[in-house]
């Protein structure tokens, strides 16, 4: 543990947070580029993410191939961290393995679109959030240009091959394209009503048959997108008013129905498995993005974050995030937040007596601090004996309405005056400033 903590830097630029241990070098050198296809994609092609959060995003890179496959399981390069406990002001982290991340920028792309999508089209379904990922991971920006529509995936009719070796990357065009047999797609119809569950084979042991068909479903969600997008004109009016539909938060079904009613989409999809995948590009500017700054974190904050990493709700997940959290402990046996994790932890294990005991030394050493007070207030507003501990939730509240700064205080602060006006206490007025502050601030699910 003490080796996976040390030479940890936080890289920032104008819109993107970068937390990693590969190293300096490298790592203002991804930035930088990743700024720049952020950038040309933000401005040309999901503003509408980018519109609504001035908040930059936040990646982790990862050196060791290790790390990722003890966080996620093996054949994945990638995934989005929440946060582990709905007690921590802790920001969704796109996770990445550095050397994937170095080769070239699709899995960052692939990752920047996700959070895209996620606030662009809440209601969409896994094929989109994939098919759009998969999509604009190839982008590139050539000449001026913003180039996009190059393949993610390619089709071949393969029958006498043995299913170890029938799927397998090439590369193209500077892309890794990634070869399987059309035979595997599934229909589009039902790929598109797949949940998550269904779509990733989430809730079981994957087997190598469930990784195989799950590359599947992620090709079969980049071909219906560069179908939709670019693929065929007479559909990609029709796909921009689904997407248009789902921004506006219309259900997934009646979006769908009210753009491609008459169309089958599905019979279109097998026709377009052998064809010269169009390309498309965009004359764009992109300035120079300023030079990254690096800031060097200390060990407390690296094994922090890689605490919140795992899903604390397993078991296994939980455990192993206990480790990171002790050697914390050990390096700042004072720090109020190593506490506050510590807490959290406790709690969404169902361990209220150890959790609060956590909370309590937290609040003994840093009251006055918003994250205590907020997370002080999520834990005791809703339970029986709030109303004894009056006193105390003023005070917490106070800290919040002069000091809070993120969603999650603000949030926090709403906590506490719902429950405690059910117990006729007398509330305090709310500012105009707190108002005005909250304004700024977006609130949103899973941590993001």
């Amino acid at each position: 543990l003490e080796a996976s903590t040390t030479g940890w830097i936080r890289v920032e630029t104008e819109d993107l947070v970068i937390r990693t241990d590969v190293g300096r070098e490298k790592a203002v050198r991804l930035a930088a580029s990743y700024q720049r296809l952020r950038t040309a994609i933000a401005e040309n092609e999901l503003p509408c993410a980018f519109e609504r959060s001035n908040v930059p995003m936040e990646f982790v890179l990862l050196k060791d191939p290790r790390d990722i496959e003890d966080l996620a399981g093996r054949h994945t390069a990638g995934f989005s961290a929440r946060s582990p406990s709905s007690y921590l002001d802790a920001k969704l982290q796109l996770v990445m393995d550095s050397r994937q991340a170095a080769i070239d920028s699709q899995l960052f792309v692939h990752e920047l679109t996700h959070g895209a999508v996620a606030i662009c089209f809440p209601g969409g379904r896994p094929w989109l959030h994939e098919g759009m990922a998969s999509f604009y991971e190839t982008a590139r920006i050539d000449g001026g240009e913003l180039i996009l529509g190059m393949p993610a995936y390619g089709f071949v009719p393969m029958t006498n091959v043995e299913p170890m070796f029938d799927i397998y990357p090439v590369r193209a065009n500077g892309a890794e394209v990634w070869m399987l047999p059309s035979r595997l797609l599934p229909d589009f119809d039902a790929l598109r009503r797949m949940d998550a569950n269904e779509f990733y084979f989430l809730g079981k042991r994957r087997s190598v048959s469930d990784l195989r068909q799950r590359t599947a479903h992620y090709a079969g969600s980049w071909l219906a997108v560069h179908l939709l997008m670019i693929g065929d004109p007479t559909l990609s009016g029709r796909f921009q008013t689904y997407l248009t539909r789902l921004a506006r938060a219309d259900d997934e079904d009646t979006a769908w129905a009210g753009a491609f009613a008459g169309v089958d989409v599905a019979s279109r999809c097998r026709d377009y498995l052998d064809v010269e995948y169009k390309m498309g590009g965009r004359a764009i500017s992109v300035a120079a993005p300023r030079q990254p700054t690096v800031h060097p974190m200390s060990q407390v904050d690296a094994a922090l974050l890689r605490s919140r990493l795992y899903r604390w709700r397993s078991e296994e997940g939980a455990n192993a995030a206990l480790e990171y959290l002790e050697l914390a402990a050990s390096k700042d046996p004072s720090a109020s937040n190593v506490m506050l994790h510590k807490a959290a932890l406790h709690l969404e294990a169902g361990r209220e007596q150890e959790g609060w005991a956590w909370l309590e030394r937290a609040i003994e050493q840093a009251s006055a601090d918003p994250q205590v007070a907020a997370t002080a207030v999520l834990w005791f507003t809703g339970k029986d004996g709030a109303a004894s501990e009056r006193a105390r939730l003023d005070a917490w509240a106070q800290t919040l309405r002069v000091s809070a700064q993120t969603a999650f205080q603000l949030a926090a602060l709403g906590e506490y005056f719902v429950p405690v006006s059910y117990t006729h206490l007398t509330l305090p007025t709310i500012t105009s400033g707190c108002r005005a502050r909250g304004s700024r601030e977006r609130v949103s699910g899973g941590g993001g």
